[in-house]
């Protein structure tokens, strides 16, 4: 037993060592007054997005491996140095803080590295494609003393946070089940790992989209976008969309993690890439609360009429079945409304008076002048990707999975112990001190 339950200090430990060393004694507060110089890894589709919401700051530096999307940001933003190597951009260009877009297995990496320089750091969702990153990643921030921000930016919208005000709360009695569904993917999944001979674009440096993961050859099926649907540089449905639709029920219910996970796939899932649908069932543990059946569905699945308790069930939503009533929000920060006819004496959602933090970017950045917190620091991001990556490995095995969280590993299940970690290759190790 001592052996197993020293998995998660080691982890910690492990990122702690690595990592506090190079780190500022203490994060300054910014004068309001003063831009911050920031940078951008991956500037092309939800980068340049990012990009555009805090342009207001001195854009410093960008970053892409695609001298497409690099040169296109270049012309906006003259003033700021280009690179294609995000090692380079962290420790040449004299940063405030970094603002991380690219795909999925190159979070944690990057994230790392800005933080051994005492950078802010707001990453894009899922915090990585991979559980023992995000523990690791949740530690450094800790010890960091920097302020993290985890890239779900529809946690500041006026419908998800009076959802997670309700929850919070505990208006609605006792939750009963919950259940999130998702017409992703939109991108391919079910596929064969690539074969063939292709050359690589004269745009594209293959090396460095590459990054930690294994190296493999180029071909068309992966950037940009696709690479979502293979299990080396992304996180399938469930990591992608999962982080939005979850984080509502993860912020406002006393959620620690899953016990036993359950899966239903459309079966053409393998190493390579996800199923092309999925539904997952979990058990979630509640602090101080019963255990809450918690069911996930994409690619076209959804929960029934019958369940939702409508005629035609919506695209994409959340659904709680509780005690008082059952309430459905829409996808990506829609209004909590109750289900017509399902509400218990009269009962009526509260209208919100959560505080407006403007936006998520805004509020972030917000945070470095002020060296307050942000809603969603790495330690959050953490806890909701976990949830959902957790689900992949029952996903990629095709098979129930319990979940020892003391433990940090699965209940006699070696092969799924096995796809919590991966391994950076040579040139692409996460920091350690010399």
């Amino acid at each position: 037993m001592s052996n197993r339950i020293s998995r998660r200090s080691l982890l910690l430990s492990a990122s702690a060592a690595a990592i506090a060393p190079h780190l500022p004694q203490q994060a300054q507060a910014r004068s309001p007054n003063e831009r911050l110089r920031l940078g951008f890894i991956g500037v092309g589709n939800q980068g340049f997005s990012n990009l555009a919401l805090c342009q207001d700051e001195e854009v410093a530096a960008l970053c892409d491996v695609d001298a497409r999307y690099l040169n296109e940001a270049s012309a906006r933003f003259p003033a700021a140095a280009g690179f294609r190597d995000f090692r380079e951009m962290l420790t040449s260009a004299n940063l405030d803080a970094v603002v991380i877009s690219s795909p999925d297995h190159t979070h944690a990496l990057a994230s790392l590295l800005a933080m051994q320089q005492g950078l802010h750091v707001y990453c894009e969702k899922p915090l990585s494609n991979n559980y023992d990153d995000c523990q690791v990643m949740a530690a450094a921030a800790k010890d960091s003393q920097v302020v993290t921000q985890f890239g779900v930016q529809h946690h500041a919208k006026r419908g998800y946070r009076r959802l997670r005000q309700i929850l919070q709360a505990g208006e609605l009695g006792q939750i009963k089940a919950i259940h999130a569904w998702s017409t992703a993917p939109f991108w391919p999944q079910g596929v064969s790992r690539p074969t063939g001979d292709y050359p690589v674009p004269e745009y594209l440096d293959w090396n460095l989209w590459i990054s930690g993961a294994p190296m493999r050859p180029y071909a068309p099926g992966y950037h940009p976008l696709q690479w979502r649907g293979h299990w080396a540089f992304g996180s399938g449905a469930l990591g992608d969309n999962g982080c939005h639709l979850l984080d509502p029920i993860v912020s406002g219910l006393p959620i620690t993690a899953p016990t036993t996970i359950e899966v239903k796939t459309s079966g053409d899932g393998s190493n390579e890439s996800p199923p092309s649908w999925s539904v997952v069932k979990y058990q979630v543990a509640c602090t101080g609360a019963p255990a809450i059946p918690l069911t996930w569905y994409d690619g076209g699945q959804k929960p029934s009429a019958e369940v939702v308790g409508v005629r035609r069930v919506p695209d994409d939503g959340i659904l709680i079945v509780a005690e008082r009533s059952k309430v459905y929000a829409g996808k990506f920060g829609g209004m909590p409304q109750i289900v017509p006819g399902t509400a218990q004496d009269g009962f009526q959602l509260s209208p919100l008076t959560m505080e407006d933090p403007s936006n998520h970017h805004q509020q972030w950045l917000a945070a470095i002048r002020s060296g307050g917190p942000t809603d969603c620091p790495f330690s959050y991001g953490a806890r909701l990707t976990s949830l959902c990556l957790l689900g992949n490995v029952a996903v990629r095995l095709n098979q129930r999975v319990t979940w020892n969280d003391a433990a940090q590993r699965f209940e006699d299940a070696p092969a799924a112990d096995a796809l919590l970690k991966t391994t950076q290759r040579q040139g692409w190790k996460f920091p350690q001190m010399h």
